[in-house]
Order: C-alpha cells, then sequence, then structure tokens
C-alpha cells in the first residue's frame, strides 16, 4: 500500500522540482562546454572500442594458435587415456566405474571429442599348456586378455586366422575356455596357432 499523505505528496514533488532544476543546469553547462562534452564522449567511446577490441583480438588469436598447434601434433599425441585400475571385477563394478567415467567424460570434455573406444585389460598371467600347470612361471611366457571396441573393423586378420567365435568353448564341470586373437608376432614368438590352447 503507498503511502499518499499530503506530506509525502509534498516532499515527492519538491525532490522532483530539484532533479529538474539540476538537470537543467547540467545541460545548460553541457551545452556551453559541447566542444569539452563532445571530446570526453568520443574519448570513452573509442576506450570501450578498444578494450572490447581487444579482448576478441586476443581470443581469436589464441584460438588460431590452439588451432595451428592441433593441427601439427600427430592423431596419437592428442588422445586423452582415461584410466582405472580394479580387479578381481565383476559386470555390476564394472557397470558402476563405466557410469562413473561416462558421467565425467560427458560432463568435462564430450565437446572435443570425435569418438570414444572402450577397452579393458586383465592382469598379466603365467602361460602354459593345458595339463603343464605346474611348469606356470618357469620360463618368461606370459599372457593377458584384452577387449577393445571395434577390433573387428580395425584389425586385419591373417589368411591362416579368423576371428573368434561365441560358441561355448566346454562342457559344463570341465574348466572354462575363451578364444581368443593373438597379434601375429606373438603367435610366431609362441610358436601357436589356430586351435591351439594355452
Amino acid at each position: 500500500m503507498t503511502d499518499t499523505t499530503p506530506d509525502t505528496m509534498s516532499r515527492a514533488i519538491r525532490a522532483a522540482s530539484r532533479l529538474a532544476v539540476v538537470w537543467q543546469l547540467v545541460i545548460r553547462r553541457s551545452l556551453s562546454n559541447w566542444r569539452l562534452l563532445s571530446s570526453v564522449v568520443i574519448g570513452v567511446l573509442l576506450a570501450s572500442s578498444l578494450m572490447a577490441g581487444t579482448v576478441i583480438y586476443f581470443d581469436a588469436l589464441r584460438e588460431t594458435a590452439l588451432k595451428n598447434t592441433l593441427a601439427q601434433a600427430p592423431p596419437t599425441d592428442l588422445d586423452i587415456v582415461l584410466q582405472s585400475r580394479r580387479g578381481p571385477t565383476t559386470q555390476d563394478e564394472y557397470l558402476r566405474l563405466n557410469y562413473a567415467a561416462v558421467g565425467e567424460i560427458n560432463d568435462r570434455v564430450a565437446w572435443m571429442l570425435k569418438g570414444s573406444v572402450r577397452a579393458g585389460r586383465s592382469p598379466t598371467m603365467f602361460l602354459a599348456q593345458p595339463g603343464m600347470e605346474e611348469e606356470a612361471g618357469s620360463d618368461n611366457a606370459r599372457t593377458y586378455f584384452v577387449f577393445i571396441d571395434g577390433l573387428a573393423e580395425n584389425v586385419e586378420v591373417a589368411e591362416w586366422g579368423r576371428m573368434p567365435t561365441g560358441n561355448a568353448l566346454h562342457q559344463p564341470g570341465e574348466p572354462p575356455g575363451v578364444e581368443a586373437v593373438v597379434p601375429r608376432e606373438a603367435a610366431e614368438l609362441f610358436g601357436v596357432g589356430v586351435g591351439d590352447s594355452l
């Protein structure tokens, strides 16, 4: 509710008349010194334009320098590797870790990514022929398992090789078996081929 008493109204009228008198004085003084006022106004406009232009110029210069630096760098130097060590793990543990990682990626760096590749790696373990497990560790034979998204699209399978199938390799009660892809150099080093068991 607004106070409309005569005292408040008269105070408002007095304040408005004083403001009008002050503005008349400011306008008269400004018009009498119009050369000084115009130079001050032009100077303020020029300074504001220069300051705004400097910020825009340096932002553009910084962006151009970054683009030039990135264009000269090898693509592998621009990879961001997000790594976590957990083990032994379960499907639930993996999903929980994946959810946290994907959330951070989407929040912080998704705007600059061209793509992402998921990969996992088991701990390194001794390598031995079936039935000769007691000899495991007697030599330098070690191995580990890896999975990588889009592996089939990014590798060339040798003419004597093939990609793993999704079929079960063992009967219930037998030790589990997993088909794997082995790089040519590792296959030649260990003397293994398609159908061999390790």
